[in-house]
């Protein structure tokens, strides 16, 4: 939790959930982002948004954070 600079109140994380949705992955992105929401909810996390980019293949060049 971060505390707010203009009234001291602590306040959720915010985050957004990120992935890469492939042809060759059984699973949909959707249904693993579905769950990464209520593990970032049971977390104390507020999502505040979700990214998915279509993808033939992972490239270390898409990669977020410092690795």
């Amino acid at each position: 939790m971060e505390k707010d600079i203009y009234n001291n109140e602590e306040r959720p994380e915010r985050v957004v959930l990120v992935g890469i949705d492939r042809d060759d992955i059984a699973l949909s992105c959707d249904e693993c982002l579905d769950e990464l929401e209520e593990l970032a909810k049971t977390a104390g996390a507020e999502v505040v948004g979700r990214l998915i980019q279509k993808r033939d293949s992972n490239s270390r060049s898409m990669y977020l954070g410092s690795g």
